[in-house]
């Protein structure tokens, strides 16, 4: 690696606390058996932080453990519940699971909210958590976000929130329109065997420009998903 001037990339300190206290709201139906054999039957979410001159933008991904490619995501630049609600809205309405789907989450507040709870009963969705401050529990998603952020990321901090969310939303489309048999990607969960060629890395979406800056589904889509969301609880 020296000879040919290679450096390896650090991530960023994990911060100690209390950890192993299993939840009291859900019990952790996964027991990080992350191999299963039935399409839709666990999906495992996560947050994680994107640094901008302009502040923090939050990203919240869901990921189908059969697969390992993203199903879908949310950007948004406050740690809200809907960022959460929002991405698993966005995975239902696009997968439309017909069996019972596990939910596999960390002990955040947003996972543990009323309304997170709520919309996985009235869907068909199991929530599971894992034990507080173990990031074993939630190897998948901690995965993915550890290779976005070395193979794209790279420690950038973007000057505004637009630019992070057209960048990084590149990579997500990348993930989410690559075949459930062949599941890798330059960021997929799941490292892959070879380095991905370079026009797969450089793939485009099949968005408009005004999505991708929104790094969401396109309008349309949004509104409807929305819609269903809204008629849940009126």
């Amino acid at each position: 690696m020296r000879k040919n001037r290679i450096q390896a990339i650090h991530g960023y300190k994990v911060p100690r606390g209390t950890r192993g206290r299993p939840s009291l709201i859900t019990p952790n139906h996964v027991q990080r058996e992350f191999t299963v054999v039935k399409h839709s039957q666990v999906w495992v979410t996560d947050i994680t932080y994107i640094r901008t001159w302009q502040g923090w933008l939050y990203l919240a991904v869901v990921i189908n453990l059969f697969a390992r490619n993203v199903v879908d995501w949310s950007m948004k630049p406050t740690l809200s519940r809907e960022l959460a609600l929002d991405a698993l809205l966005m995975a239902v309405w696009r997968r439309k699971p017909s069996e019972n789907v596990i939910v596999h989450s960390d002990q955040g507040s947003q996972y543990g909210s009323d309304d997170w709870q709520r919309f996985c009963r009235a869907n068909n969705l199991a929530p599971s958590m894992n034990h507080r401050g173990n990031c074993q529990d939630n190897a998948v998603a901690a995965s993915f976000f550890s290779s976005l952020k070395k193979e794209r990321i790279r420690k950038r901090i973007y000057k505004i929130r637009v630019m992070a969310r057209a960048d990084i939303s590149i990579t997500l489309k990348c993930s989410t329109t690559v075949t459930d048999a062949k599941a890798t990607s330059v960021v997929s969960a799941r490292r892959p065997s070879k380095r991905p060629r370079r026009e797969d890395r450089n793939c485009l979406p099949e968005r408009d420009h005004s999505s991708i800056l929104q790094g969401r589904a396109p309008d349309i889509l949004a509104d409807e998903a929305r819609n269903a969301f809204a008629s849940i609880y009126h």
